[in-house]
């Protein structure tokens, strides 16, 4: 399961549509403090972060990510 985060609606959807097309599951945040919330509901595998979001910007939600127990080993990739 992949978290997908960006306030750019067109990009959060190429990158959830290029994910689904090779197998993965997807879940979408529209900004870091979605991707929070989403993170602690679904405690995806893996997280791809855009870097200039609202409310949370990429680098604030990975650090309020990697504060939750049992993030620590789940890959997070900050996209510029």
């Amino acid at each position: 399961l992949v978290l997908v985060a960006d306030d750019d609606e067109l990009a959060r959807e190429l990158v959830r549509a290029a994910l689904t097309a090779d197998g993965n599951r997807v879940v979408v945040a529209e900004d870091g403090a979605d991707a929070l919330e989403q993170f602690r509901a679904t405690r995806p595998d893996c997280v791809l972060l855009d870097v200039m979001m609202p409310r949370l910007d990429g680098f604030e939600a990975c650090s309020a990510i990697r504060s939750l127990p049992g993030s620590r080993l789940v890959p997070v990739l900050v996209l510029t």
